[in-house]
């Protein structure tokens, strides 16, 4: 399996690439885990990640490296998972996105959770309905100010 982590300049590529290195050989999960493969050498079938702009302010130079490799991504509608956050949530979300990738592929040897649908915010009808921001309600409040 091949899983390839991309990124813009100081996004943190290579300290995640390390992080899941380890933590796939912990599941047991042969993988070769690299953040140099060049793009025109992806195939369809690699797990690929890009690493997110949230380390920091973002400087135009990382904004035109992020663009570049996404519409690169997408020119070669290769399927890839941002990936955000610090430390062990970033390894988290890491192996979520692989998980995620390798179920759509039909390979099961990435044992990260596949994280359950968040709960509906809205129940019931919606008269009796308690969300601040529900439709109806804020549909009400709305034509309630032009009157």
């Amino acid at each position: 399996m091949q899983v390839a982590i991309l990124g813009a300049p100081q996004t943190g590529k290579t300290e995640l690439t390390l992080a899941l290195r380890q933590a796939l050989n912990a599941q047991g999960v042969t993988a070769h885990v690299s953040d140099d493969a060049p793009l025109q050498q992806l195939q369809r079938d690699d797990l690929i990640l890009l690493c997110g702009l949230d380390l920091g302010p973002a400087t135009p130079t990382q904004q035109q490296a992020d663009d570049t490799i996404r519409q690169a991504l997408s020119a070669h509608t290769l399927s890839f998972q941002v990936v955000y956050g610090l430390g062990r949530a970033r390894v988290e979300n890491a192996l979520f996105g692989l998980a995620q990738q390798a179920h759509a592929q039909g390979l099961v040897a990435i044992g990260a959770q596949i994280r359950q649908t968040p709960p509906a915010r809205w129940s019931g009808t919606c008269e009796s309905c308690g969300d601040a921001d529900c439709e109806h309600q804020l549909f009400s409040r709305l034509l309630a100010k032009q009157h």
